[in-house]
């Protein structure tokens, strides 16, 4: 009869996140951990609110500032508004003529998205 290895010499399966992800880059097909597009989105919204305090006033900021605050429809989180608006805000932030802002936009629609 052939012993079963004892306890000590059996390795322990793999964890959650090395099945879900084995590769060092995220991949949001697989999972979005190790992502963090809620904070990357809230980086974009902070770099957005900065600029729209030196920008000339525009009529989309006004609507999606207020649909951020949860003062228009349903409140939800920045990635979702984000998410709902991607074209507008490329189109915001060629407006205010930030390329930053515009490449924010892109890597967080790319990765999260």
């Amino acid at each position: 009869m052939t012993a079963l290895p004892s306890r000590s010499s059996v390795a322990p399966p793999p964890s959650y996140s090395q099945q879900i992800s084995p590769d060092p880059q995220p991949d949001r097909y697989v999972s979005f951990v190790g992502i963090a597009c809620d904070a990357r989105a809230q980086h974009l919204v902070d770099g957005l609110r900065a600029a729209a305090a030196t920008a000339a006033a525009d009529p989309f900021w006004d609507y999606f500032a207020d649909k951020l605050a949860g003062r228009r429809g349903p409140q939800h989180d920045a990635l979702y508004h984000i998410h709902s608006h991607l074209n507008d805000l490329r189109e915001l932030a060629a407006r205010w003529e930030r390329a930053d802002l515009a490449d924010l936009v892109e890597a967080l629609e790319v990765d999260c998205c």
